[in-house]
């Protein structure tokens, strides 16, 4: 017999009904049983013995064994299907779908950025379309249906599945730079909102400085439209370039003492992350880090900064101090048009030094540094000059330079005396000056030397010969090095041996070990195991036969 159909219901109190179609040869049959625990209690088929009181018959006997056979897998709960599952079918089957409608879109959507400059903060708007350009009214739900493959509508003149293969290759940058963006925006609603749905309306995305940096790369060589928040009617096209502004700084007189400088109402000015950014009429140019370092205070102060009217007056006596901290950095640019007033009557007295070394001992040496402008000196050790005398509207300090004169001094020289000198004592500091201090300090200023000075000098490493003679067995070796003393060599070599990079002669100058002839010199000692005192009259002599390690 054949059981088709079998189902088995269970009941409130445990009661299960087994329900199925038997074929018996040509003939089906309705067969029906009622099970409680292990107990057959009811039963019922539609064949002519079915509803006998003599027991079962055969078709309700073959259903209560496919039910026993089947009853583990029949007892099991059903699978319903979980609600993600279904929106893991639908949105995998968007995203294929809007794939396949951008591919097949033959007329790309093309993106048209549009900036708006609020003070300081840059804001970036979108525009979308192909020949007419939409605007989009939230960024947000832009990107959401862009990341979702979902159509949408803008107007009624567009509509398009937001697939990122039916906007145009030139736009995908930008695409990908807002979808980042808006990312971020609602990563931030999410963590102070605690809300993981769509963020509320969103038309403008404020960038941060390394925003600006990053979307102001992307538009080079393109035409934005740009907005002054101040002049919001007023809509500029600009072309984004890598170049320098040319625009003028106006430096005229005013009054009676004094000096206006201006910049054009025109210039707007922003920056990313280490970069300035300036805009005027027609182009926005992207600074280069020379031009930032020179002109970005400056632009900051005059255009930026709370109550800036893009003007300043400087009083003739203030500005020395201005010119040479802020107009003279600009004037390599051409920027400043000083029409009448001529800005080198306020050049100010240049920073000079003097540094007169001697040596009053064998291992000593002595500084004494001097610190000018003008006719008016002063030593540095000593401590800062009187007020009076070097009053900003007196003498205009060179900050950053005596900074770095006061950074030499206190890398070669460990000791300051009463008398403003400085000292150093002991070959190593000796040597490390004249290796190299000596060179820096005469990129800072000008060195004086004493005469018991001079003869401290730093020489080349000596050039070492060899020679070899034999006689009645004995080989002889001659060493001179550059007409040195054996004496002098043979210090030279334990100087040598003990990974010292100079050699202090008598004459106090100060020779450079280098690895040329000494090298030599060292191994073939050492392979003979001679002494240096061996070494004094500039020969050695040894047996022919006596054990040798040659050495190139």
């Amino acid at each position: 017999m054949r059981i088709e159909g079998l189902s088995a219901d269970t009941f409130w109190k445990g009661e299960v009904r087994v329900s199925g179609l038997v074929t018996d040869g040509k003939e089906q049959h309705k067969a029906r049983i009622y099970v409680k625990g292990s107990q057959v209690y009811d039963y019922s088929c539609s064949c002519v013995a079915g509803n006998s009181y003599k027991g079962m018959c055969p078709h309700c006997e073959a259903l209560l064994k496919e039910f026993k056979e089947r009853e583990g897998e029949l007892k099991k709960q059903p699978v319903s299907t979980s609600q993600g599952v279904r929106f893991m079918i639908r949105d995998y089957t968007d995203r294929a779908v809007a794939r396949a409608r951008g591919l097949g879109e033959e007329r790309k959507v093309g993106l048209e950025p549009r900036l708006t400059l609020s003070g300081r903060k840059l804001k970036l708007e979108l525009k979308v379309g192909r020949e007419r350009k939409y605007m989009v009214r939230d960024l947000a739900a832009f990107a959401e249906a862009v990341e979702r493959g979902r159509t949408a509508g803008y107007g009624k003149g567009l509509s398009f599945c937001h697939s990122r293969e039916a906007f145009e290759e030139a736009s995908k940058p930008l695409l990908d730079f807002v979808l980042e963006q808006a990312a971020v925006y609602k990563s931030y609603y999410e963590q102070f909102s605690h809300a993981s749905y769509l963020p509320p309306q969103v038309k403008a995305l404020e960038l941060n400085p390394a925003g600006c940096s990053r979307l102001m790369e992307l538009l080079e060589n393109r035409i934005v439209e740009f907005i002054d928040a101040a002049n919001p009617h007023e809509k500029r096209r600009l072309l984004v370039c890598m170049a320098d502004p040319a625009f003028k700084v106006t430096v005229r007189r005013d009054g009676r003492d004094g000096v206006r400088v201006e910049v054009p109402q025109d210039i707007l000015v922003f920056f990313g992350e280490q970069d300035m950014y300036v805009a005027d009429k027609s182009f926005l140019y992207l600074c280069s880090p020379e031009f930032t370092e020179a002109a970005s205070v400056f632009l900051e102060h005059m255009i930026l900064t709370y109550g800036a009217s893009r003007q300043v007056t400087v009083n003739d006596r203030d500005m020395p101090q201005f010119y040479e901290t802020v107009l003279k950095g600009l004037a390599p640019f051409g920027l400043l048009d000083t029409g009448t007033v001529d800005l080198s009557a306020y050049r100010p007295e240049p920073l000079e030094a003097v540094f007169a070394f001697s040596s009053p001992g064998e291992d000593t040496v002595r500084m004494v540094p001097e610190l000018s402008y003008g006719e008016s000196r002063f030593n540095p050790v000593v401590g800062e000059p009187e007020t009076d005398r070097f009053s900003a509207r007196q003498v205009v300090r060179d900050r950053a330079g005596e900074i770095r004169i006061e950074q030499a001094i206190s890398k070669y020289f460990k000791y300051r005396e009463t008398d403003g000198s400085l000292v150093i004592r002991g070959d190593e500091d000796i040597y490390r000056l004249l290796d190299s201090g000596m060179e820096e300090f005469l990129s800072l200023g000008r060195v004086e030397l004493a005469e018991d000075f001079e003869k401290m000098r730093v020489l080349p490493p000596p050039k070492v010969s060899l020679g070899v003679t034999l006689k009645s067995g004995w080989l002889d070796l001659t060493v001179e090095a550059d007409g040195m003393t054996g004496e002098e060599l043979s210090g030279l070599l334990r100087e040598y041996r003990q990974k010292k990079t100079f050699y202090r002669m008598k004459s106090g100058a100060f020779l450079t070990l280098g690895d040329d002839g000494l090298m030599t010199v060292a191994r073939l000692m050492e392979g003979l195991s001679l002494d240096d005192k061996e070494l004094k009259d500039g020969h050695l002599s040894f047996l022919e036969t006596a054990p040798c390690i040659w050495t190139a």
